[in-house]
Order: structure tokens, then C-alpha cells, then sequence
């Protein structure tokens, strides 16, 4: 991913809040034949000591995924808000282009498969983080039956993290008045992605401010 430094994110509190506020990650690795095998999938990040990092989730049993990537290296893309920016935005758009404004976190590594309690330990892990702060649902909701068939039914995938790369490009190279009109025409649209990439903006001015 071409990263300038301009928009280089690096705050590692901002990198997870994404990953979780995203969820869904496109999972990205190579086959035998060279060709992509690409899915999508729930992943959690859970960050180690030191410098160590995982990403957990599970694939459906029937699926190819879990049994052509296990001890290869892939790649979980995180797209966060994303938005058109016209021209017609700027101070003086006669000699400026459209762009587009978007917030995204690559996560690389070498998935492994699970099952047994690794699996069933990550299972709690998902539950918990998307359910919220107070869950109404868990694996203990479930008869032993149901939990056994579950497990039956499905593969576990770590991924262990090698690196993070994050970018989010918010017009930081743009001239402050076209940020703030940037800023004004995403507030004004008012949908979700809009507004988040309004937060995302606020936030880069802020990491401006505090260097």
C-alpha cells in the first residue's frame, strides 16, 4: 500500500478501534497456483506482550480457506469510511482534481488453523467484542449439543501478526481552508461514512496539533 508519511497512522489505541469498529476483514492470501484466495471474515485483534499481536476468527468447515492458507502468509484488510471529494470543494478548483478520502488498516501475518478449546476460547473472544460492553449472547447460551455441532461445523484461523499498516488519508495535504471546507461539505452530507471521516479528520488535526 503506497503510504506517504502525511498519512501514515500510527497510534496504535486508533489502529484497534478501527479494526473493532470495522469487524469484517477481506482476507487475502495465495494459493498453490499462484491464484488469490479471498474471503471475508469477523476478526478480532488481540495485542500480546511486547509487540506481539493476533488476529482470531473462524471460517466455515466446507470452505477452501482455512485448508489452502493454513501456514501461509496473508493479508486482513480493514476498510474503514471512505467518501468522494470533489474538486468543486477546494478554495480554487479550476486547477485542482477530485479525490477520494478513506481510512483503511492492513493487517499481515501467518494464519494457522484451531479448533479444540483454542477455537472455543476464540469463539468467546468474538462473541464478547461484538456483542458489547454488556453481552446478551455467549457460548454458554448454548446446549453442549449445540456447541459440539457448532464446532463441528467450522475452522478456526489465527494470524499471526507480522505487521500493521495503517492509512488514513483526510486531506492532511491539503491548505487548512481546504480543510475546513472538506471538513464542512462531509458534515453537511451527514451519512455515516461522511460523519466518521469527519471524527478521523478532527483526530489527524489533533495529532497535528500535539507535535
Amino acid at each position: 500500500m503506497h503510504l506517504p508519511p502525511a498519512f501514515r497512522l500510527d497510534d496504535p489505541e486508533a489502529i484497534d478501534a478501527l479494526v473493532r469498529e470495522v469487524g469484517l476483514a477481506t482476507l487475502v492470501g495465495a494459493r498453490d497456483d499462484g491464484a488469490l484466495e479471498v474471503t471475508h471474515v469477523p476478526l478480532v485483534l488481540r495485542r500480546g506482550p511486547g509487540d506481539g499481536a493476533t488476529l482470531v476468527g473462524h471460517v466455515a468447515r466446507a470452505s477452501d480457506t482455512w485448508r489452502v492458507l493454513d501456514g501461509r502468509p496473508v493479508t486482513a484488510i480493514f476498510q474503514g469510511p471512505h467518501a468522494y471529494v470533489s474538486a468543486a470543494t477546494y478554495t480554487s478548483p479550476a486547477d485542482q482534481v477530485p479525490t477520494w478520502n478513506y481510512v483503511v488498516v492492513h493487517v499481515e501475518g501467518t494464519l494457522r488453523t484451531t479448533t479444540g478449546p483454542e477455537l472455543r476460547a476464540d469463539l468467546e473472544a468474538l462473541a464478547c467484542t461484538f456483542e458489547g460492553p454488556e453481552p446478551r449472547w455467549s457460548l454458554g447460551t448454548l446446549s453442549l449439543e449445540l456447541l459440539t455441532a457448532l464446532e463441528a461445523a467450522i475452522v478456526g484461523v489465527r494470524v499471526e501478526v507480522t505487521r500493521i499498516t495503517a492509512k488514513a488519508k483526510v486531506s492532511q495535504n491539503r491548505s487548512p481552508e481546504d480543510r475546513a471546507r472538506v471538513r464542512a461539505m462531509l458534515a453537511a452530507r451527514g451519512d455515516t461514512a461522511s460523519l466518521a471521516l469527519v471524527a478521523h479528520m478532527d483526530a489527524a488535526e489533533a495529532r497535528r496539533a500535539s507535535r
